[in-house]
């Protein structure tokens, strides 16, 4: 009887130990947590891509929380994530849905980002969806008609390479050029080779010429900073000639000097052409007199 009892005492403490650790793996795999030692958080997503709830939450790698809510809306998904309120996270904190493991489970990974101000866990954080194999073959089914039409222009200029190597009239060609190319750079070679040293000299008379002209340059700098300091003096000065000379002819043209007044004034014109008569006239009745009686001066003279 008494070896009964104990046989029924281990039982039942066994059980109760399996019940015990049953619930404990059920809370852990359901992030059931005792304390009340978390932060919730919400995080609005454009796609999460099958993130379910209970899914991990790390931070940098380390499990640290888990998803306890996720609510879909007209544009985008809300996740609220559940995480240990001892994690500290800055303003700039990055919230990405990312791939678990290779059977496609996911997970949202926290990067604690760097910035001096604490996170404010009140407002609505914006994540991101950083893809995976599946959302991978997604992208490379889209593009798989710009796969097919590019691997046919590589097999077309592939028979286009092959038929233009295939044409003997082409490869004679290229062999050619490709023998003359050859002949060029050993006459090239040759001519380097065969003057070499006037070459050598040629250079050596180029440095000696710059050496000289970088001597006569430091010999004669004051002399040519003179020279090109009279020459702008110079310049200046017919410069301010040639603006004198127009200003001048400008002043003849509207008449406004005496040249300008004599040759743009009508009176005087006139009296200048009457006295070139009068002249004209003397002129030819003295020649008359000479060439006859001689000169007849009639002249009255009057005292008073």
């Amino acid at each position: 009887m008494k070896d009964q009892r104990k046989t029924e005492f281990k039982v039942g403490l066994t059980i109760f130990i399996s019940l015990i650790a049953l619930f404990l793996i059920l809370a852990w795999a359901k992030n059931v947590s005792f304390t009340s030692d978390r932060e919730e958080m919400k995080v609005r997503f454009d796609s999460v891509s099958g993130l379910e709830v209970g899914d991990p939450v790390t931070i940098n790698g380390v499990r640290k929380g888990y998803v306890s809510d996720i609510k879909l809306n007209q544009t985008d998904v809300l996740a609220i994530l559940t995480i240990e309120s001892e994690i500290e996270l800055k303003e700039d904190s990055k919230f990405n849905v990312v791939m678990l493991d290779l059977m496609g489970g996911k997970k949202v990974e926290i990067t604690p980002g760097i910035s001096s101000n604490e996170i404010d866990f009140s407002k609505v954080q914006v994540g991101s969806f950083a893809g995976d194999i599946s959302s991978m073959i997604a992208g490379i089914s889209s593009i798989q008609n710009d796969l097919i039409s590019v691997v046919k222009e590589i097999k077309f200029s592939l028979n286009a390479v092959n038929a233009l190597i295939g044409d003997s009239v082409f490869t004679n060609d290229l062999k050619a050029t490709l023998a003359n190319t050859n002949l060029m750079v050993l006459n090239l070679t040759k001519v380097l080779n065969d003057n070499k040293s006037k070459i050598s000299l040629l250079l050596d008379k180029s440095n000696n010429a710059i050496d000289n002209l970088n001597g006569f340059y430091s010999e004669n700098k004051d002399s040519l900073k003179n020279v090109i300091t009279e020459l702008n003096s110079t310049l200046t000065a017919s410069k301010k000639m040639v603006i004198n000379l127009d200003q001048f002819l400008g002043e003849i043209k509207e008449g406004k000097n005496n040249i300008g007044k004599l040759m743009n004034d009508p009176k005087i014109y006139e009296d200048l052409q009457t006295s070139l008569a009068n002249l004209k006239k003397l002129t030819k009745l003295l020649t008359e007199q000479l060439e006859g009686e001689g000169v007849n001066v009639d002249a009255k003279i009057s005292i008073f």
